[in-house]
């Protein structure tokens, strides 16, 4: 049995975009971890609630705002909103 995970939300395997294999190269994932670190960064100097919101609606925002031109892994959103609210601690 193949398990299907789509590095783009939280389907199994119904939206399309799912990688059958275990680890998408980066062409398939789209932006890499540190573009989407870098992103989350800068919005979050325009927006204090970037460690609050859900992951996949801050993903979904970093597109459509122009920080991002492909839509992130969310397990590397969660990171990076993980990391600030560490440091915010």
């Amino acid at each position: 049995m193949i398990m299907r995970i789509c590095p783009y939300c939280r389907c199994e395997d119904t939206c399309g975009r799912e990688a059958v294999v275990s680890r998408p190269s980066l062409d398939e994932v789209g932006s890499s971890p540190t573009e989407v670190y870098n992103a989350c960064l800068e919005f979050y100097g325009h927006d204090r609630t970037v460690p609050d919101v859900d992951s996949w609606d801050l993903a979904q925002d970093l597109v459509r705002l122009g920080y991002l031109n492909s839509m992130p892994r969310l397990l590397d959103v969660e990171h990076v909103q993980e990391l600030i609210r560490e440091v915010e601690r």
